[in-house]
């Protein structure tokens, strides 16, 4: 039975309505239910405005079992409403009814919006604090569901979602522009991200995640985001990014810190002050063309007039409210007076004032580049932009980026030579930034344009960039076919030596994958023979160093692979730098080294982090599991391979299964020391499997399972030393003639390789102890505790031997 009061009584009750994720009433007050509760979730939803009668009977009865005379049954309802709430609170009738609020009756949805009004009024004030504690308040409240979800999501109701969605847009606007000013820039990420889920398109919360990205120093992920939002809108409304955020991204490429202004609205041109001298006017269209900030010096440079003159018009400027001191220079005092001026000039003016701009600035391509480009010179701009990402070093993002801008104006200046070599470029880019697709798509493009142009020598180049491309995506067959291609094509144009060493090196790599270690020695030496250029040569480093270490020689391998690495940093050959890093760890930790080995697995990992990359991640944790439980810390080394084991499989990619096979095998090591042999077994017969999925590196793969498998079961051991014979590996063939109790051989055999922590497994001899104490004594000492702990002979000593 429904719950009565007074009207006296009810007055004086708080009432205090959710409508956003659900109809909810908090009230001391027996309320009706059933038509009468939803008829009250619709008049709180436009609390203080009119509501139709019409329109509350379509949304209650949505045109099914209408009651005969729909206004009586709708004005019995609000008798109900006013008998438990208090008659004043609901007012109007019979055409329309109104649910009045106030101090004692407040609604989620109104107060929200009054919230968001509050903070547009503060951020409009520059009062930044009050703007986003009143926008989080408002948001919080906003975003906690859908208005009214039970209601069908017609009429009224539909209406009443979309002021909410608006209010909440509203309130994450205010939220990123008053965080950026006040520095907190993961605040107006949040605020972003929330945004952009909703709604992909909308570059002012692209703009302020740049803003907010670079602000935190984090420019690679900034570029990030605007290359998403330029394919979005290419593929999905074939548009590009409005000039606002094309400026944004601009800014970024020249180094320059963007304002957090930048991420409020568009700017929209602004009237200069009547009377502003001509003489202001005149310089301060040069000024715009600078950018909002400028040098004076170089804008006296570019209007060819005397400095001192130049900063005496400066100053009526700045008198003028034009102009803010800011250091040495001077900016705009917003981006609408900026665009005021700029679009003042006549078209020919502008343009000779760009080309000057971009003289003046032959020393930095980064700013010349767009100067350029605006004076439309594309040719020399796209040069500029080549130019500025050749600086960039090892930072594959901003090559990427700075290429991107080359590529577009190499198309527009018609020069297809030059569209396909910055093709070629950005496809070795994107190779270091795991886009394998992208990459594939510009090397092919590259190759089309050398066909149509009948340039042998590109499309020399081109087919070594698909072959790069095959090798990466573990398409072992298109790579060594694509490969021969490219040195037959070079050999019989006589074309310039580097296609060929490109080749070459892809040939020694598939080699290498296949298990024939002398033929990939061979090509990765005619390679060298033939004096290739820094890039080629820092990759055939890399490429014998991990030859090396898969023979076993360690010592030639480390030399190799500290010199790759130098190597491949200073040419930015990202993906080459990291495969150094990561099979330097497994020389050095093979050797005895475990404390360099985690040392080149943490500075390849934090290249990974600066960048926002994960493809190597995988195989350095497995390598890290395995240096830590040899450093004696077996959980914190089975938290690892597990790690490496969820990555690899929420990667889900045929070239994960490599990286999927080791990781199975690092935490069944882990399970056998904990005695957990069972488990163990399980995850050792699961990579087993994996070996016939066609993975690379298949030899070295299956003595790893084989190694594992002896040391769960013994009479496997035979098998493993017959396929380390087979294979050459000296390291394996002495783990398995210690599991067969022929230590001596074992001792002999591990002697070769100069390995202490092999010697240390297989001899429990004074050889077999020095070496264990070689090794505590190159550990720090945090260090040496939790190794001296580690088992004597058979510990194990199973690096992983992933390509990563």
């Amino acid at each position: 039975m429904e719950g009565r009061c007074s009207t006296t009584d009810a007055a004086r009750q708080e009432l205090h309505i959710r409508v956003v994720g659900r109809l909810a009433v908090e009230t001391r007050l027996g309320l009706p239910r059933g038509r009468a509760r939803r008829l009250l979730g619709l008049l709180a939803a436009y609390a203080d405005d009119d509501v139709l009668v019409e329109d509350l009977v379509q949304t209650l009865w949505g045109g099914v079992a209408m009651p005969r005379e729909p206004t009586r049954v709708i004005a019995s309802l609000v008798s109900r409403l006013r008998a438990a709430i208090g008659r004043d609170q609901v007012s109007g009738g019979p055409r329309a009814y109104r649910l009045l609020s106030g101090p004692a009756t407040t609604v989620d949805l109104g107060s929200a919006r009054l919230l968001v009004a509050t903070a547009e009024s503060a951020l409009a004030a520059h009062r930044w604090p009050d703007a986003l504690g009143a926008a989080t308040s408002a948001s919080r409240l906003l975003a906690a569901g859908e208005v009214l979800p039970d209601e069908p999501g017609t009429g009224l109701v539909q209406q009443a979602r979309r002021t909410a969605a608006a209010a909440l847009h509203r309130a994450r606007v205010v939220t990123w522009v008053a965080a950026l000013y006040l520095g907190h820039r993961e605040t107006a990420l949040d605020a972003v991200g929330a945004a952009l889920e909703l709604a992909p398109h909308d570059e002012a919360a692209v703009r302020a995640g740049m803003v907010a990205h670079a602000h935190a120093g984090r420019v690679p992920q900034a570029l990030r985001m605007f290359e998403a939002l330029r394919v979005r809108l290419a593929d999905e409304l074939g548009a590009d990014p409005s000039p606002a955020t094309a400026a944004v991204h601009l800014a970024l490429l020249r180094g320059e810190l963007v304002p957090a202004s930048q991420a409020e609205d568009a700017p929209r041109a602004a009237q200069l002050p009547g009377g502003t001298p001509a003489a202001v006017v005149h310089l301060l269209s040069g000024a715009a063309v600078l950018g909002r900030r400028f040098d004076p010096r170089t804008l006296a440079l570019l209007a060819r007039e005397d400095p001192e003159d130049v900063e005496a018009l400066l100053g009526s400027a700045h008198e003028s409210g034009l102009l803010v001191p800011s250091g040495r220079d001077w900016s705009f005092v917003d981006d609408n007076v900026r665009l005021a001026v700029y679009l003042a000039m006549p078209e020919p003016t502008r343009a000779s004032r760009h080309r000057r701009a971009a003289d003046l600035a032959a020393g930095t391509p980064e700013v010349q580049a767009p100067h350029w480009a605006a004076a439309g010179e594309d040719a020399a701009a796209a040069a500029a932009w080549e130019r500025a990402a050749l600086a960039a070093g090892d930072q594959p993002e901003v090559r990427e980026a700075l290429l991107t801008e080359a590529v577009a104006a190499a198309a527009r200046a018609g020069d297809p030579r030059l569209e396909a070599r910055l093709l070629l470029r950005r496809s070795v880019v994107r190779l270091d930034l795991d886009r394998f697709a992208q990459a594939a798509l510009d090397a092919q493009a590259a190759l089309d344009l050398a066909r149509r142009c009948g340039d042998g020598d590109l499309e020399a180049e081109a087919l070594e960039a698909l072959g790069w491309t095959a090798l990466h995506t573990r398409d072992a067959d298109a790579a060594l076919e694509l490969a021969r291609r490219v040195r037959e094509l070079a050999e019989s144009a006589a074309a310039s030596p580097r296609p060929a060493v490109g080749a070459l090196l892809v040939l020694g790599r598939v080699r290498h994958w296949d298990g024939d270690i002398a033929g990939a020695d061979r090509a990765f030496r005619a390679a060298w023979a033939l004096r290739p250029d820094a890039w080629h040569r820092a990759v055939a480093m890399s490429f014998r160093g991990a030859l090396l270490e898969h023979q076993d020689d360690y010592a030639a391998a480390r030399r190799t692979l500290d010199g790759a690495a130098r190597a491949c940093a200073a040419v930015g050959a990202f993906r080459p730098w990291l495969q150094s890093l990561f099979f330097g760890a497994l020389a050095r930790g093979n050797a005895g080294d475990l404390a360099g080995g985690l040392r080149l697995v943490t500075e390849a990992t934090a290249l990974l982090d600066e960048r926002g990359l994960d493809y190597y991640r995988p195989g350095l944790d497995v390598t890290a599991s395995w240096l830590w439980r040899e450093l004696g810390e077996p959980a914190r080394a089975e938290e690892l391979g597990r790690r490496a084991l969820e990555l690899t499989r929420q990667r889900g990619r045929v070239r994960e299964l490599e990286q999927e096979l080791h990781a199975l095998l690092a935490v069944a090591e882990c399970r056998i020391e904990a005695g957990d042999r069972t488990a163990a077994a399980v995850l050792v017969h699961e990579a087993q499997q994996r070996l016939d999925g066609g993975v690379t590196f298949a030899g070295r793969a299956r003595l790893r399972v084989l190694d594992v498998t002896s040391r769960l079961y013994p009479q496997a051991a035979p098998e493993l030393l017959q396929a380390a014979r087979d294979m050459a590996s000296p390291k394996y063939e002495a783990l398995a003639l210690g599991r067969l109790g022929r230590l001596a051989q074992a001792r002999e055999v591990a002697a070769r390789t100069g390995s202490d922590l092999l010697l240390g497994v297989v001899d429990d001899g004074p050889a077999g102890r020095a070496a264990r104490e070689r090794i505590i004594r190159r550990l720090p000492p945090a260090l040496r505790a939790t190794r001296a702990r580690r088992a004597g002979p058979g510990a194990s000593c199973q690096p992983a031997d992933l390509d990563g």
